[in-house]
């Protein structure tokens, strides 16, 4: 109870230190009522609460998730106004099958059933900050930045597995960007940059995509959208 422990009604009264060693801290997300609730737990919990200066509470703890990896947060909690402002960092998080289950109940609806068949593997680091300040027109407020490194990804509607994949994703609350990414597939080389608007990204978005030294096959063309496959048909090289 964050109010009783902040001696609300007794101002100057500064709150003990706390120190929490090897504990289990258990997370349950019920907020979306058409899907089952996201689960997460963390072990071997470190954390401290130092209340220095009086009206401020430094908030530091490491800990490890199955899904995620190590887990790293320092917060700031002012006590007074009752704002909190976190940041939560992951060191060697996984990207398997394991993590896209997980996490498939906070895509929006419109990509769910495009997830099917898709296959992923690689590492990531994730950022987020997340603040809560009670006047605020929004009191919650989310950033996110993820950096993926030696990924692999392989679905259904891809003529090849994209190998090597580099990049960097951020979410401001609203949009989620694609601030560079870079894959291959066999010698073909794509870049790309880009940015959707939730709550339906594939519906509301804009980007660029370069490919160099792209086989045109037959394989490609099985592959392309109904509307482009004219063109597969057109093309006839010498």
């Amino acid at each position: 109870n964050l109010q009783d422990l902040a001696a609300v009604g007794k101002p100057g009264q500064p709150i003990p230190t706390i120190v929490v060693h090897e504990a289990t801290i258990q997370f349950e997300d019920h907020s979306r009522a058409d899907a089952a609730p996201f689960k997460l737990e963390l072990t071997h919990a470190n954390l401290t609460l130092i209340n220095d200066p009086l009206d401020m509470v430094t908030i530091d703890g490491a800990a490890q998730a199955d899904l995620l990896g190590k887990v790293i947060v320092h917060g700031i909690w002012r006590r007074q106004e009752n704002e909190i402002a976190l940041s939560i960092k992951t060191l060697g998080t996984r990207l398997d099958a394991a993590l896209l289950e997980r996490v498939a109940c906070f895509c929006p609806s419109s990509l769910c059933g495009k997830l099917s068949g898709l296959r992923l593997e690689g590492q990531a680091q994730v950022n987020v900050n997340v603040a809560f300040r009670p006047g605020a027109e929004a009191a919650w407020s989310l950033q996110a930045h993820c950096q993926v490194s030696k990924a692999t990804v392989r679905h259904p509607a891809l003529p090849m597995p994209l190998t090597n994949i580099e990049a960097s994703l951020r979410f401001d609350g609203s949009d989620l960007r694609v601030e560079s990414l870079r894959a291959e597939a066999g010698a073909t080389v794509l870049t790309a940059q880009g940015v959707g608007r939730l709550p339906c990204p594939d519906q509301h978005f804009e980007g660029s995509l370069r490919v160099e030294h792209l086989e045109i096959d037959e394989n490609l063309g099985a592959h392309l959208p109904e509307k482009l496959q004219p063109l597969m048909r057109l093309y006839q090289p010498r």
